[in-house]
């Protein structure tokens, strides 16, 4: 959907994306996407994607994901440049 909507996400956000791609080991658990870790960790290295930690309250893609109050819902739509249905004029 962020694709689709021309929005181009280069960073990993959660703790556990962050410490995989910086991670040289994997487990059995982890086998069945080894090969999007591999390639995670590659662009990693390459300086081709950026790994940061985005704390919950800054967490836009929440807006897709989870139940949210009215404020969140309203700050996550406004960093995602989406605008209320009565907002919009025809």
């Amino acid at each position: 959907l962020i694709e689709e909507l021309a929005f181009e996400n280069k960073q990993l956000t959660t703790l556990s994306n962050i410490k995989l791609t910086k991670s040289p080991m994997l487990n059995e658990k982890k086998t069945h996407f080894e090969r999007d870790w591999h390639f995670s960790r590659q662009k990693v290295e390459n300086d081709t994607i950026k790994v940061n930690f985005v704390q919950t309250l800054q967490q836009s893609a929440d807006i897709l994901t989870k139940v949210l109050s009215k404020n969140k819902f309203a700050a996550c739509r406004s960093r995602l440049c989406f605008k209320a249905v009565d907002e919009v004029t025809t």
